[in-house]
């Protein structure tokens, strides 16, 4: 199948202690070249993403964004710091005794004290981060490359109809090239004859010769039994899909070659016409072709 290199992609993942995005955005370029847009958590996690996203796509710049949130309070866990508070508290009771005052101690007043309550946070397991980044990224994987099918099939359609249309310019100039290439040869003919003062000294089989070859040098044949060769090999290779954007190009070259040579050895207004429309048609699939995988 062919595939186009533009798509989106997406999936989400909410657990109990965090929630997992990932977001992959893919648009053209001439090899494979992803960049990770993450917390830096996710780091030691790259070289397996990267391998993860080579299996499915493989030509175009991937951009691919991750966001990670811990969920408030869960997996929090605030421990009391008793040998701490039992000294603060031997030394609060001096005071008051000393001083005379009051041996009631406020608990807020407890609460303030530097290192009286240790908070710790549970760390993600990473076997488990990593599985299910695995699973994230393959289903937003899934939907990236099933934008960059369905986008394929258009540019597939697009690609034959304009290949079928450069076909039919090209049947109409070797339809008229024949007739055009008789009437050139035999107006040169014509306009040698008036030139010379003496035409009946002329050698008319040496001036045959030299007319055939002219008239070689304008024949377009050649060129148009080559267009129709990279246009078959263009369709097949449309057809059956796979991964064949730098070969379409070679062969837009190709054509393109030929058109031009077309174009700089034909004369008369019809022909030129047909050189115009196969041009413009090539255009539009060059164009194109820069978005296939």
């Amino acid at each position: 199948m062919l595939k186009s290199m533009t798509g989106f992609g997406r999936d989400q993942l909410d657990r109990e202690d965090y929630s997992l995005k990932i977001e992959l955005k893919s648009v053209n370029s001439r090899y494979l070249d992803i960049h990770f847009r993450m917390p830096k958590l996710f780091n030691p996690y790259e070289d397996s993403m990267r391998q993860q996203i080579s299996q499915t796509i493989t030509r175009g710049k991937v951009d691919v964004f991750i966001e990670f949130h811990h969920r408030p309070g869960v997996g929090l866990t605030i421990e009391p710091n008793f040998d701490v508070a039992e000294k603060y508290l031997k030394a609060y009771r001096s005071i008051t005794r000393h001083e005379h005052l009051s041996q009631d101690i406020p608990l807020d007043l407890l609460a303030q004290v530097p290192d009286i309550l240790t908070v710790s946070e549970s760390e993600v397991d990473e076997t488990s981060l990593a599985r299910d980044i695995s699973h994230v990224l393959e289903h937003g994987l899934a939907q990236l490359d099933g934008m960059r099918r369905a986008e394929g099939e258009n540019l597939k359609q697009d690609l034959l109809l304009r290949a079928e249309l450069i076909k039919q310019a090209a049947a109409r100039i070797e339809a008229i090239h024949p007739e055009i290439l008789l009437k050139y040869r035999d107006q040169m003919k014509k306009r040698l004859d008036e030139l010379l003062d003496q035409p009946q000294v002329i050698d008319n089989q040496r001036l045959e010769i030299e007319l055939a070859i002219y008239a070689e040098k304008k024949d377009i044949q050649e060129e148009l039994t080559r267009i129709g060769s990279h246009l078959n090999q263009f369709e097949d290779m449309i057809s059956n899909g796979g991964e064949v954007g730098r070969t379409l190009d070679f062969l837009t070259q190709e054509l393109n070659r030929e058109i031009n040579t077309i174009g700089s050895k034909s004369s008369g207004y019809d022909i030129s016409r047909e050189v115009i429309e196969l041009k413009g048609q090539l255009d539009k699939i060059r164009e194109q072709i820069q978005n296939v995988e």
